[in-house]
Formats: structure tokens, sequence, C-alpha cells
């Protein structure tokens, strides 16, 4: 290889990517987003609930002095597939030290199922992105990921049936087009394709006007 055929390196290539142009919260098109675990640990120094840093300090930061630093809280982290909630202990609450939780999914309504997990599941099936696949791609960036048995229990119980329903919905409004309409059909055996063979007598049609 030449010195021509190496591309010289470009510095604006590594710039960080633009942030989109603020909008409300309730107005953005995202459901999700990677939080990293030094900004958990950030924004549950103050309790949830008062305000308050660890050992009782005040909740307004004009009461702590810039000369004192206090203690970092401890907090404790438990999770449930692409879940995580945190808990943490405060004397907010009946002057006695409580714990208090907070979890990144709410629940769905009558379940014990966290809404990322289903809408991950949906997501996977949808791209379509395999168990295993999604496995390494969460174990190289160490985020929690739920298990392959959950995910074909999800996947059977909750989105093929939407799947199926959605299919057969389209089903039927193509069938209400063609209905008096000559179709006009390509046919393809993949008899040349790499595992495929003229003695399994399966072949693929499609209709090329729908």
């Amino acid at each position: 290889m030449s010195n021509d055929d190496i591309m010289e390196w470009d510095e604006s290539e590594t710039v960080e990517e633009k942030e989109d142009k603020p909008t409300k919260l309730e107005d953005s098109p995202h459901e999700y987003f990677l939080v990293s675990r030094s900004q958990l640990t950030h924004l549950f120094q103050r309790c949830l609930r008062c305000g308050r840093l660890p050992r009782g300090r005040g909740a307004s930061p004009k009461r702590v002095r810039k000369s004192t630093s206090p203690p970092p809280r401890t907090l404790f982290i438990t999770t449930r597939g692409t879940s995580a909630t945190i808990s943490w202990y405060c004397t907010c609450k009946s002057g006695g030290k409580n714990r208090q939780s907070w979890s990144t999914q709410p629940l769905i309504a009558g379940t014990e199922m966290r809404d990322g997990n289903l809408s991950v599941t949906a997501a996977m099936v949808a791209a379509p992105i395999d168990h295993s696949a999604m496995k390494h791609f969460s174990s190289a960036l160490r985020m929690p990921m739920f298990s392959k048995r959950s995910f074909n229990i999800n996947k059977r119980l909750y989105v093929q049936p939407i799947v199926k329903e959605l299919y057969l919905e389209q089903q039927k409004e193509v069938l209400a087009l063609v209905a008096n309409e000559p179709l006009n059909l390509a046919l393809d055996g993949q008899f040349d394709s790499p595992g495929y063979s003229s003695e399994l007598c399966r072949v693929t049609a499609l209709d090329v006007t729908t």
C-alpha cells in the first residue's frame, strides 16, 4: 500500500455529535436514554424526597459551606433486565433512617414487568436482532440485559400476538385491494442458493403489484 492510499486523519471526524435543539421533554421523539452510573451517582447525592445531602446537611446549597464537602451518599442498586432501581437511606421521613427508592423504568400497570424490558424485546423482534447479539452488545457495554428465557417469554406472550394482529389487519386491506384484480405473481424457488433444493418443494410467491 502506497502513501497515497493512506487517508489522512481528519480531526473533525472525532468531534462528538452536535446536540439537538432544546425541546420540552414531553415533546421529545425519544422514549429512552442511556445514562451512565457516574451520572446516577451524582444525581442521587441529594435525596429526591427532601433534597438533603448525606448526614443531614440542608436542602439548600447555600447552607453548605464551600470549604466543606459532605461525604458521598451510599447508594444501592438492583437490576431487573435493562431496568435499574436505586435505593438510599435518608432521615427525612418520620425522623428515622428510612430506605427510599427510584427506578429507571415504570412498571406496566397490573404486572411486575418494567416497560423498558418489553420495549427492548419488541425492538429486537422488529429490528431484527437476536438475543445472543444483543447479549454480546450489552456485555461489551457493561449494561444489564434480560435472559434469553425472559426474551422468549415476552416475545411469545406479548410481542408476537400484536405482530400477528397487525399482520392480519394489513392482509385484509391488501386482499380487499386485489379482490377483483388479476394477480401478478413472481416466484422464487432459490434452488441455486446454498442450503436450498428443489427437493424441498418450497417456493416463495410475491404479488408484485401490492
